[in-house]
């Protein structure tokens, strides 16, 4: 593709937001050493209170200025900053950003120990930035302490589900790639040079026992329940369990014989059989005055399953769909499945994304037409226009789609919806099924082409751990569909169906 216009090729990679896993020299760009992490939770009913604490050290002979990147769940609201060096202790405040900005520029030109703290953009809601400047030399302990609290999901409908993210996939950043037309008029849109592998992919530090900066974390977690604890299970981590309280209360480790590194996100499921009840909360809400917050929650279940069915899946790891979560493929209609096959999806997440596609085809309804569009730098439809799924075309789909694989490049999704979104309906109406890690960076610009779309509804499969709950979410919000999960080395076979 050719570029409209002329513009400075290193100054526009130069913009790109070096979204680095952890705490790194803003100068240098050399990462500073992380020790440890430590996470402290505590959950009441559906809500958790969670505390994760960072351990840095400044080995150089300079005062440093420091960017830290990390995840957060969407779900959750950060209540607390606090950040130790030596005696020096820092209590961070809400202000508004550009005052924010404004006070710790002034003091880290001042020679002072400064801290500052928000969501990286209004694009990356799940990405959390964190600056610290002039951090002293030969520093052996730099501790930075997040506090948040979040909403418990529900699975299946029968239990709670604690998830703490650890690990981020890389995002695809062009700067180029803007929204200037609409969905009516896509002509407006500027067109860029395709970029090399690489270079159009913000980098993410990846933790793995045979890193040299590879470091350790820990998670406790204390639950805290009105009614017998009844099932705890973590897929992710080997844990330990210590229940007090006529089993009411329970003390959460990770096994203590294991190193644990956070290449993947941590996720603990519990039920008591009053959960399917309605459950009133009643805090303090403020110190000072006699006021007070309430909450109501209860989990819904309208799912087929018995309890005794949806442990055996959370046990096993199976990724059975949950009540309201799967689309109904009974109806004959139109149906589009949008494959990323970027390079952040290779290994088992391709695996993954072809396993389920494979069970997309073989389940569509007679007199049914589907196509089939991959995407990375650009995307390339398996056909000019949807198909009917006769047997001699299902039958050369299903030998085309062993030979997928991650090697398109960057992850460009916007053209390919805007394609999609604007070719002429099969029926009616029109599904839209995106399999992705989600790792895009113009999530502002897919969600309103999604959302104007009044003929199609658009369905998401997550793949693999540090997936975008942005884009999987979001995708599926905006487009009137549901959305899915599946964690590495997870069966997706049961969510799929």
């Amino acid at each position: 593709r050719r570029v409209h216009g002329e513009y400075n090729k290193m100054e526009a990679l130069e913009e790109q937001p070096p979204l680095l896993f952890g705490l790194y020299n803003v100068h240098t760009k050399d990462i500073v050493p992380l020790k440890h992490v430590q996470i402290d939770g505590h959950v009441q009913g559906n809500l958790a209170v969670v505390k994760q604490t960072q351990h840095y050290h400044n080995p150089t002979d300079n005062f440093i200025e420091t960017v830290y990147y990390f995840p957060k769940t969407l779900a959750a609201c950060f209540h607390g900053l606090e950040v130790r060096i030596n005696d020096i202790v820092i209590a961070a405040e809400v202000k508004e950003r550009a005052t924010a900005q404004a006070e710790y520029s002034e003091a880290v030109l001042g020679g002072q120990f400064a801290v500052i703290s928000d969501i990286k953009s209004p694009e990356t809601p799940s990405v959390v930035r964190l600056q610290i400047g002039n951090i002293p030399p030969k520093t052996e302990d730099l501790q930075v302490t997040f506090s948040y609290s979040q909403d418990l999901e529900s699975s299946h409908g029968k239990f709670w589900k604690v998830h703490i993210p650890s690990t981020l996939t890389p995002l695809y950043y062009s700067p180029f790639n803007q929204l200037v037309g609409s969905l009516t008029n896509p002509a407006g849109k500027m067109e860029i040079e395709e970029v090399k592998d690489g270079e159009g992919t913000v980098s993410v530090t990846g933790i793995s026992t045979g890193n040299k900066r590879a470091y350790t974390w820990d998670i406790s977690i204390q639950i805290e329940s009105n009614h017998p604890i009844s099932f705890l299970h973590s897929g992710s981590h080997k844990i330990v369990a210590a229940y007090e309280v006529g089993n009411k209360k329970v003390r959460i480790n990770l096994d203590k014989d294991t190193k644990h590194f956070p290449n993947k996100d941590f996720t603990l499921y519990y039920r008591n059989e009053e959960l399917n009840k309605p459950q009133a909360f009643v805090t303090r809400y403020s110190q000072n005055l006699n006021q007070y917050a309430a909450s109501i929650s209860m989990v819904t279940d309208l799912g087929a399953q018995s309890v005794d069915q949806a442990i055996e899946a959370v046990v096993s790891d199976s990724a059975v769909a949950e009540s309201g979560g799967e689309v109904n493929l009974s109806a004959k209609g139109e149906y589009i499945f949008v494959i990323d096959r970027s390079g952040s999806m290779s290994g088992t997440r391709i695996e993954t994304a072809k396993e389920s596609l494979i069970y997309f085809i073989k389940s569509l309804p007679p007199n049914s037409y589907f196509n089939i569009v991959n995407f990375g730098s650009d995307f390339e439809p398996l056909f000019d226009e949807s198909r009917l799924n006769t047997d001699e075309v299902v039958e050369h789909v299903l030998g085309y789609i062993p030979t997928v694989e991650a090697d398109m490049g960057g992850t460009e999704l916007l053209e390919p919806l805007i394609w999609i979104l604007t070719q002429q309906l099969k029926y009616s109406n029109r599904t839209v099924f995106v399999l992705s890690d989600g790792a895009v960076y113009n999530t502002k610009e897919i969600f309103q082409i999604v959302s104007s779309s009044k003929s199609s509804r658009v369905f998401s499969l997550g793949i693999g751990n540090g997936c975008s709950e942005t884009l999987i979410r979001g995708l599926a919000s905006y487009g009137r569909g549901k959305c899915e999960f599946v964690e590495d080395n997870v069966s997706v076979v049961e969510k799929v169906i």
